[in-house]
């Protein structure tokens, strides 16, 4: 049974908290509802359990984005009432896992089983880290170096990305060297056993000088005792592998016609 999710209990909370630390876009899917909760319409949550009432399946719309993260595996009736239930609900864009859509991959999810398995080696140069402000530079520095990564404008991402910081859900850092900004990195949805971070970006005229592996070790060792998942394209998984990190699965995201 799929219920709509309203005022969980701290209990229910806590239960789906470590459900969704099990997989990346478990951790990915659970940002929202910790960061506000269920009293705005933009955001809606959805749980699924068996007749057992054991937890299937999480889902998590913001913004129009649909993050469903699945049991693995899971039954062929609660698949079908799943994928049933994703064509009478709003959406524009859904991210999942590609084994369980059946579609062509996007994308690779990777881990470090914790943040201390991190063996990225971090940039020697004299760098100035500057965590959860500066927005507009963090979020102009992303646009440019990887274009089409904000589906909203400015404005309104910084009205979503200022509340989960201040929440605690998540975290941003700039890395300036020689005086200007060239590297970024984020921790995008921050839970007690595990932590997605993204958000990774280096000018394209300073790559090549460990910037990318300073933000990611600046989160695994901020996370040294959880779980810390992070999704790439195909041709970046090697890059993380030179990390520590391994791939897990596979996601597929899917745009509404």
């Amino acid at each position: 049974m799929i219920r709509f999710l309203e005022n969980p209990s701290r209990e229910k909370l806590s239960e789906l908290v470590d459900f969704c630390a099990d997989g990346l876009l478990g951790v990915k899917a659970i940002g929202p509802l910790l960061s506000y909760g269920t009293g705005y319409s933009f955001v809606q949550s959805f749980e699924q359990r068996d007749e057992d009432e054991n937890l299937t399946a999480f889902l998590s719309v913001s913004y129009g984005d649909l993050v469903i993260y699945t049991a693995d595996p899971m039954d062929s009736a609660l698949r079908t009432e799943l994928l049933d239930f994703l064509k009478v609900i709003s959406w524009q864009t859904l991210t999942g896992d590609a084994k369980f859509f059946q579609e062509t991959p996007t994308g690779m999810q990777m881990e470090f089983p914790k943040g201390s398995d991190c063996i990225a080696v971090p940039s020697k140069e004299p760098l100035r880290f500057v965590e959860n402000t500066e927005f507009r530079a963090y979020y102009d520095l992303l646009a440019e170096n990887n274009p089409g990564y904000f589906p909203a404008p400015y404005p309104d991402w910084l009205v979503d990305f200022s509340h989960r910081v201040r929440h605690g859900t998540a975290r941003s850092l700039l890395l300036e060297a020689d005086g200007k900004f060239v590297s970024t990195a984020g921790a995008l949805s921050i839970t007690e056993p595990a932590v997605f971070i993204g958000a990774i970006s280096t000018n394209p005229d300073c790559r090549g000088r460990h910037f990318a592996h300073t933000g990611v070790k600046f989160f695994a060792d901020a996370y040294p005792d959880r779980r810390i998942y992070l999704m790439c394209m195909p041709e970046k998984q090697r890059f993380y592998e030179k990390a520590g990190m391994q791939k897990v699965g596979e996601f597929t995201v899917i745009h509404r016609g």
